[in-house]
């Protein structure tokens, strides 16, 4: 994950109208804020020229500049093309651009202000503080965690099943009719990554174990099973901790909320 940019109101500041400078946004602007947005929500492709509101609202934003640029693009008599004309375009392509900002940021402030915590959701928050979160199907009871991800076929990157007991116990999993390569994350009580098992082979009869020998605290509470390398790829090791509501709360080390 990329550290975050500078913040959003310092970049629109310098091309917004009424911002830094003067004047309407050219359209090399609105790449520069395709540009920033995607920076800030690197998993949304953003694109105003497509369909949709966003499209919409830039069409009638640059319909107003080019208004003003080019009297031939438009009908509005020459007597009409005054210094109250370009302050109307000016104020459209601000409405518009403010639009787009509150629709982007506003749904995703409550999110990142609570922090994820549902039972679709399983956010790895690794050692150094960045989060990884995992849409996961639970597994919560014995015929459940008995069929498991056995018989699929694919496990799109991002997703996985979260392997919840009753109470914490030393646990051992095998490969038995499972067809890809997984990776397992062993979990205790407190939601701390114990231990973690790395490209399980599809159809392998081996136990694997939830704790490594020497383990003084070999329970786990939780297993993730995510795609095989997922854990590599994403820098995931142990002493990393699972935010997740099946989590006793009051013992948790990433806590809900």
């Amino acid at each position: 994950m990329r550290p975050p940019p500078a913040s959003l109101p310092q970049r629109a500041a310098s091309w917004m109208p009424g911002g830094a400078g003067a004047g309407l946004p050219s359209h090399a602007a609105w790449r520069g804020w395709n540009a920033a947005a995607a920076a800030i929500l690197p998993r949304v492709v953003f694109r105003v020229e497509g369909s949709g509101i966003f499209a919409a609202l830039y069409r009638s934003a640059r319909r107003g500049r080019d208004c003003v640029r080019d009297p031939t693009l438009h009908t509005v008599p020459p007597v009409q093309r005054s210094g109250e004309h370009r302050k109307s375009a000016a104020t459209l392509h601000r409405w518009a651009a403010g639009a787009i900002l509150a629709t982007l940021i506003l749904p995703a402030a409550p999110a990142a202000a609570a922090g994820i915590c549902r039972d679709s959701i399983a956010v790895i928050v690794g050692t150094d503080g960045r989060e990884v979160p995992f849409s996961v199907e639970i597994a919560d009871t014995p015929a459940a965690r008995a069929q498991g991800l056995m018989h699929r076929r694919s496990l799109p990157p991002g997703t996985g099943m979260l392997f919840v007991y009753e109470q914490p116990q030393p646990v051992s999993f095998w490969m038995k009719d499972t067809l890809i390569p997984l990776d397992l994350l062993f979990i205790d009580a407190a939601g701390t990554v114990r231990h973690i098992h790395a490209q399980a082979r599809p159809l392998d009869l081996t136990p694997l174990p939830g704790a490594v020998p020497g383990d003084p605290d070999p329970d786990r509470l939780m297993v993730l099973e995510i795609g095989g390398s997922e854990a590599e790829r994403l820098g995931l090791e142990p002493g990393a901790t699972l935010r997740h509501p099946r989590v006793p709360q009051d013992k948790a080390a990433t806590p809900c909320g």
